[in-house]
């Protein structure tokens, strides 16, 4: 409504905007919504969606939108590290990070990709090179058509692999939030966080104060452990 009322004040209908500085009401959490080693397991175990296996390992080890993962061509990943241009580089009203993000990629990811590379590359079933074909594949073995809203059946498929694993509370869209958290709780600085996701600092801060490490014990105990090897560094000064 705020919006509306502001383009009737822009086009001289109205005066004020009786919605002007009106404050958010929503004051939801989704401290539970984090993807937890045995969910992402279970997802994994079930084979009859193995097709949608890229799209979550690639969400949870690179923190990336949606979009941005099933843009992802082989081209991208030269082994070591994956370059991705994020589609969504501003928000309205912030000042967008850099739109290219490189990202190493961690030992078990790796294993992953190279594994489906080396199955794509066998099974030849594109007449496409590898290097122009999508890292992910419908249960067709086709890239994954995007529309006006958004990737068309994605998130449904995605959902009903989730039910398949008897998995609920957790979708596609918090794979971006529980790659920060994972690192986070690594030991990750805010900057190296930001490195990896391309969240600005504002946003990976509210998503971790607010949402997601919400007094976590393993953050006491990685404080703790921290602690504990400066006072032997200490003592040993």
């Amino acid at each position: 409504m705020s919006v509306v009322f502001r383009l009737a004040v822009r086009d001289g209908l109205l005066d004020v905007n009786p919605c002007a500085g009106g404050e958010m009401l929503h004051v939801g959490t989704r401290v539970d919504t984090i993807w937890s080693s045995p969910q992402v397991g279970a997802f994994l175990a079930q084979y009859k969606f193995a097709y949608m296996h890229m799209p979550l390992l690639i969400g949870l080890w690179t923190g990336q939108r949606e979009g941005d993962v099933l843009r992802l061509k082989w081209s991208q990943y030269d082994g070591q590290m994956l370059k991705l241009n994020q589609r969504k580089g501003r928000r309205r009203g912030k000042q967008g990070q850099a739109s290219t993000v490189v990202i190493p990629v961690a030992e078990p990811f790796k294993a992953a990709l190279d594994a489906e590379l080396a199955a794509r590359k066998a099974a030849k079933v594109s007449p496409l090179k590898i290097e122009d074909q999508a890292i992910c594949l419908t249960s067709e073995g086709e890239a994954w058509q995007e529309g006006r809203k958004g990737y068309t059946g994605v998130i449904h498929m995605f959902s009903e692999a989730r039910k398949a694993a008897g998995i609920d509370g957790v979708g596609f869209g918090d794979l971006r939030g529980a790659a920060v958290a994972r690192l986070a709780l690594a030991g990750c600085t805010v900057p190296e966080i930001c490195a990896i996701t391309g969240h600005s600092h504002e946003d990976a801060n509210r998503i971790l104060q607010a949402h997601y490490l919400h007094r976590d014990p393993q953050i006491a105990w990685n404080a703790i452990r921290k602690l504990e090897a400066y006072q032997v560094r200490l003592a040993i000064a």
